[in-house]
C-alpha cells in the first residue's frame, strides 16, 4: 500500500478474513468433535458376543 489510508483499508480487509477463517476453524472443529464423540457412543452400543459376555460374568 502506497497511502496510510490505503493500508488501513488492506489491513482492515485482512482482519475481517482473519475473522472469518477463524470462524470456518471453530465449525470445522466442532463438527469433528461430533463425528469422534458420535463414533466413540456407536463402539461403545454395539453388542457384544455372548462368549465375552460370559467371561467378564465369571467368578475367577
Amino acid at each position: 500500500p502506497l497511502t496510510p489510508s490505503a493500508f488501513l483499508e488492506q489491513a482492515r480487509q485482512e482482519e475481517n478474513l482473519d475473522c472469518l477463517v477463524t470462524t470456518a476453524a471453530q465449525q470445522a472443529t466442532d463438527n469433528n468433535t461430533q463425528a469422534t464423540t458420535y463414533s466413540k457412543n456407536s463402539l461403545y452400543r454395539s453388542p457384544q458376543p455372548a462368549e465375552s459376555m460370559h467371561y467378564q460374568n465369571s467368578p475367577n
